[in-house]
């Protein structure tokens, strides 16, 4: 088990896990009304990296447009939306 969480932790992978997030999330849960915390984890991280959500959560995504959002995508919608943007 140790292994496996070494070779995680040595992934090129950056992590957001700092005080600001939290704060940021409590504010999207606000915002959003959003009841679980890790739904307004994702939220925050995505908007302050300016980058869109993809989820395969159909209702989330479905939830943040009916509160105005436009830069929430379903897992299959991304692939469409990249296809569009000649990605």
């Amino acid at each position: 088990m140790q292994a496996t969480l070494d070779a995680a932790l040595a992934l090129p992978v950056t992590y957001a896990a700092d005080a600001s997030l939290h704060r940021l999330a409590l504010e999207a849960a606000r915002q959003y009304d959003l009841p679980a915390a890790y739904d307004a984890h994702y939220v925050a991280l995505a908007e302050r990296e300016s980058t869109e959500l993809c989820t395969a959560d159909i209702r989330l995504a479905q939830h943040l447009r009916d509160h105005g959002v436009d830069w929430v995508r379903v897992s299959g919608e991304w692939s469409d939306h990249q296809r569009e943007r000649g990605a």
